[in-house]
């Protein structure tokens, strides 16, 4: 039967030991961390056991689960009140409140196995300062953002006193034999064995927790709340549970999944679904996260704020990097650079966003423009000699360049679409009389295919974004593809100038016009999400497919073609 408190739990193991004559061990977890264990004898004598920090104790007797827990923060205007998932994300949300307020907070279990009181310091994060320092005195690009959190400023009450935040699990249910149907407090039953007869002999699991099978060698599939998109198993691989406000995303390497809940950030290994770390951040993101690119890495994610940029990486970690007076962020794919306010189209020197900080990129000549890292250096394109592609190192010596020849005679470049090492990608204006899409050889400057669109000024408006490793282009709703020289066909269900499309790992995530999301990969398949509250995150390196259903992280695996062997 139900048990109101912890008293009642122990109580109700007791009199199991007793009533088989043998003592009982019992693990308890918070989420999928295990966190104590414990033997109990028959004669009540309770004793904690050591084990090894991350070790799993799969053949305990009970299961004493702690999560949700409710979280009560002391505020001037009276207690907030929270639900949080586990140990781990509380422990954040209070180091984000201790750096909010500038304040130790003493963060206090209430109501556990092994009731338990620590301090949380504020933390310091590291910051960047950027390379080039500008005298404009222009407003910033990031002052219109509203701050989401008001609150989160310093009080007098927050200044005067340290506080306590007090956490103590949801409700508190008894089932030997069984699992828990609803979040909150479990003892389940670890081994097959005879229940007492006043408890329960069927539940339901819990959505993010395995049944019990009959097989204790063979894991039992998870239930997941996030659905399975056409194509992929309907069985998730893995599924962590977050906060149901969170935004999310992939590194640019499709590792890690990042999901940002206030200020705070879980960071996700895309392979085992295993949570990584919980960083506190230093400022409000305005959008993220976001992968990121890096020439000397496999890049990271980024989180744009006021007047700054947050970074991570594993290499790095979690940095601060301030922006430049009266720069602007741009980016293109996974690429992120800063221009100045008055000066974007052809800078005399840009500053290249990388997961370690800003660096300073050079532009070969006053009629240049940025257009991102070269396996060697970088790319600029100019319109000099009808238009041309320059190669440059960071301190902007021209390494090669490539004059571009036009589809036909009398034609200029209107747009630059993009280029790699091996072609570059652009549209031509014939006199006034149409519009042509060209690639060429980046060292030829050769036109190798191109595409008819019709009447001069076709290209305004189109949405231009690369993909993450930078080698295909989606050009309104077209992909082109950078690595084979080709023009790759209309991509159905997306506008042109469809203005949530962004490069992700695997391809690219747009909304459809009912607002699904969907995911278009650098092959030109198109999927869908199966639901308009699930995100599709991307392709995680593992091949999953990396969904967030508002708060659920989940991976599913492409499903076997039809015909394919099972062994």
């Amino acid at each position: 039967m139900p048990q109101s408190t912890i008293k009642d739990v122990w109580s109700a193991i007791a009199q199991h030991t007793r009533a088989t004559g043998r003592a009982s061990t019992i693990v308890v977890l918070d989420g999928s961390e295990q966190l104590r264990l414990w033997r109990l004898a028959p004669d009540g004598a309770r004793t904690q056991l050591d084990v090894e920090p991350g070790a799993r104790t799969e053949t305990a007797d009970f299961t004493l689960s702690l999560s949700p827990w409710m979280m009560s923060v002391p505020r001037a205007n009276g207690p907030d009140v929270r639900e949080v998932s586990t140990l781990a994300v509380a422990r954040a949300q209070a180091g984000e409140a201790a750096t909010a307020g500038g304040v130790e907070l003493i963060l206090q279990t209430a109501g556990t196995d092994a009731d338990t009181a620590e301090t949380v310091a504020p933390a310091q994060p590291e910051t960047i300062e950027a390379i080039q320092d500008l005298q404009d005195e222009e407003a910033d690009l990031f002052d219109e953002l509203a701050d989401d959190e008001p609150e989160a400023a310093p009080d007098e009450y927050t200044r005067r006193f340290r506080r306590r935040a007090i956490i103590g699990g949801t409700a508190l249910a008894l089932f030997l034999g069984c699992s828990l149907a609803a979040g909150g407090w479990a003892l389940v039953a670890g081994t097959p064995q005879a229940p007492p007869a006043a408890a329960p002999t069927t539940a339901a699991p819990s959505p993010n927790e395995s049944q019990a099978t009959d097989d204790p060698s063979r894991a039992a599939p998870i239930e997941s709340q996030a659905q399975a998109p056409a194509g992929f198993s309907g069985t998730a691989t893995w599924e962590v549970i977050g906060a149901t406000d969170q935004r999310s995303g992939l590194s640019r390497a499709g590792t890690e999944a990042g999901a940002v809940s206030g200020r705070t950030l879980d960071l996700v290994d895309t392979d085992s679904g295993e949570l990584l770390e919980s960083l506190t951040l230093p400022h409000t993101p305005a959008g993220g996260p976001y992968p990121l690119a890096s020439p000397t890495s496999q890049g990271g994610m980024m989180l744009p704020a006021d007047g700054s940029v947050m970074t991570w990486s594993p290499s790095s970690g979690l940095m601060d990097i301030e922006l430049p007076e009266d720069h602007r962020l741009v980016t293109r794919g996974t690429t992120a650079f800063t221009v100045p306010q008055n000066h974007d189209t052809r800078p005399e020197a840009i500053q290249l966003l990388t997961p370690g900080g800003l660096t300073e990129i050079t532009s070969p000549g006053g009629s240049s423009s940025p257009i991102g890292p070269a396996e060697e250096g970088f790319l600029w394109a100019s319109n000099s000699d009808g238009g041309t592609l320059i190669r440059a190192t960071n301190e902007g010596e021209v390494e090669d360049q490539t004059r571009l020849i036009g589809p036909a005679s009398n034609t200029t470049i209107s747009q630059w679409l993009g280029a790699n090492d091996d072609y570059a990608a652009a549209i031509w204006a014939n006199n006034g009389t149409g519009s042509t899409m060209t690639i060429h050889d980046a060292e030829t400057g050769r036109v190798v295919d191109s595409l008819d669109m019709g009447s001069t000024g076709a290209g305004a408006g189109l949405r231009i974004v690369p993909s993450h490793e930078g080698d295909h282009l989606m050009v309104g709703a077209r992909m082109v593809d950078l690595s084979t020289g080709r023009i790759g066909e209309q991509v159905e269900g997306i506008s042109t100038s469809n203005r949530s499309l962004r490069a992700v790992p695997g391809g690219w995530i747009a909304s459809q016009t009912d607002g699904t999301p969907m995911l278009i990969s650098t092959d030109g398949q198109v999927q869908a999400s199966p639901a308009p509250s699930e995100s599709l995150l991307g392709i995680a390196d593992s091949g999953d497919l990396v969904v967030d259903q508002r708060g659920a992280l989940a991976a599913f695996t492409p499903a076997p073609d039809e015909g394919e062997s099972n062994e």
